[in-house]
């Protein structure tokens, strides 16, 4: 076999040994996130499953009353919602994912297909005899993603007065 041959030979089996690699690599991350996706996750340090406890039940309020008050600001704003609010709302859901639990966030899904009132954020205030402190923090939250334009601080400002 000449030196030529060799290395093309040589260089054929390295990029399918790199394939198999690849495989076998794809295959233990797949095993890996099945059996970590079944078992009970281990409590971390300041953890709280969302709606078990008050604690819970405090942040899942917090983040949905949050998430409402985006989809209120990014609906009336300009009375539609553009690929960058609706980019901007799914970066808030995905900050707030960890706080709700899937029924909360099929709920919001759900409601983010409406158009979002000022009556149905308050009705969904006076519903859940949410305090003002929930309020408060989920205003602040809120700021954290609206804060792009000076007609979103605004009409997040006059919903709660």
């Amino acid at each position: 076999m000449s030196l030529e041959n060799y290395t093309n030979y040589n260089n054929s089996n390295n990029s399918n040994q790199n394939f198999i690699n690849v495989i076998k690599h794809e295959n233990n991350r797949q095993a890996f996130k099945e059996a970590t996706a079944n078992s009970i996750p281990k409590k971390q340090k300041g953890y709280v499953t969302p709606g078990t406890s008050w604690q819970g039940k405090y942040k899942s309020n917090v983040a949905k009353l949050a998430l409402l008050s985006i989809l209120y600001v990014f609906n009336n704003d300009d009375g539609e919602v553009t690929k960058i609010e609706e980019k901007m709302f799914k970066m808030a859901l995905k900050s707030h994912k960890k706080e709700l639990t899937k029924l909360d966030i099929h709920e919001v899904i759900q409601l983010a297909h409406q158009k979002i009132t000022k009556d149905t954020i308050l009705l969904y205030i006076s519903e859940n005899n949410l305090s003002e402190s929930i309020i408060k923090e989920a205003t602040d939250s809120a700021k954290k993603f609206i804060f792009t334009r000076d007609e979103y601080i605004r009409l997040l400002n006059s919903l709660f007065i």
